[in-house]
């Protein structure tokens, strides 16, 4: 259900504009209305990154096909929706700078830390993406938060990205990851996710009426803080004299709106995503606020 914000700011800034001739002088007040939509995700969206090495390009390419090959099949029979299922454009593997100075960090605190890279035949590293929705049609909460932990719990048991590697690794070489990864949370990096986990954001699509009937309500308080502002000026509000508006998540710094603003912490996203201005996402479950913004400009008349 879509819910108005009754606390919804309004910027005020009269000023006065001046122009290069004295017949397009003016004098304009600018308001700005603010209504917040609220709605319960309809879908969850699961991302995930692989990463698969060949000696050639060739059979790196070969060996994501078939590693995204698979995770796909198993997607669907955990009931993804076919159509939703989109892959990432494979790329290569590059030396991450910040990476590189975690590991000079240990290096200094610790020599003994990390391992020399052994000499041995050239290989080729390559990465991908995947991504996959489930719908949250359920009406009662109880229901839905079962079937969001019910489809985690079998997406982590299926290991997408291949068995874990620390099951791998040596005792000694789990405790160097295990190091590294209490560095990075140290560097505030606790939050990036990681290669071959998976990731999940919570959707929620904004129909063009709803955005429209909020941006009139947007509108509508802009002008009221308008006319209350040159009243107190002993003026009255002459004819509009220009209109903006835009869309933005009422999230803090996890939040995601496709096609208005880049992709942010929370989950990795393929590079075929749809462009959609609302299509709103959270990493966590529960109502997404989608704050509807009108800038108004009109003229003061004497």
């Amino acid at each position: 259900m879509i819910q108005f914000n009754n606390v919804a700011l309004a910027a005020i800034i009269l000023t006065l504009l001046g122009s290069a001739t004295p017949a397009e002088e003016s004098r304009v007040v600018t308001a700005t209305g603010r209504v917040t939509l609220k709605q319960m995700p309809t879908s969850m969206r699961m991302s995930i990154q692989f990463k698969e090495t060949g000696k050639d390009v060739t059979e790196a390419l070969k060996n994501l096909k078939d590693r995204r090959d698979a995770a796909t099949a198993t997607l669907i029979k955990l009931g993804a929706i076919k159509d939703s299922i989109r892959e990432g454009i494979p790329g290569t593997v590059g030396e991450d700078p910040q990476s590189a100075r975690m590991m000079a960090m240990m290096q200094r605190h610790n020599p003994g830390a990390v391992p020399k890279k052994k000499k041995g035949a050239a290989k080729v590293t390559l990465t991908g993406s995947l991504s996959a929705e489930w719908e949250l049609s359920g009406d009662k909460l109880e229901e839905t938060l079962k079937l969001i932990q019910s489809i985690k719990d079998k997406i982590a048991a299926a290991e997408l990205a291949g068995p874990s590697s620390k099951k791998k690794l040596t005792p000694e070489e789990l405790e160097e990851m295990e190091e590294a990864e209490m560095l990075q949370q140290e560097m505030g990096n606790h939050m990036e996710q990681k290669v071959g986990e998976p990731g999940y954001m919570f959707t929620v699509r904004i129909s063009e009426e709803e955005a429209q009937k909020a941006r009139a309500a947007a509108f509508q308080k802009a002008k009221r803080q308008a006319e209350q502002l040159v009243a107190s000026a002993g003026r009255k509000l002459g004819k509009l004299h220009g209109l903006q508006s835009h869309g933005e998540s009422g999230l803090n710094d996890h939040f995601q709106i496709d096609g208005y603003l880049s992709h942010g912490a929370g989950g990795l996203m393929t590079d075929t995503d749809e462009v959609d201005e609302l299509l709103v996402k959270s990493p966590t479950f529960g109502k997404i606020p989608y704050v509807v913004a009108v800038q108004a400009m009109f003229d003061i008349d004497e």
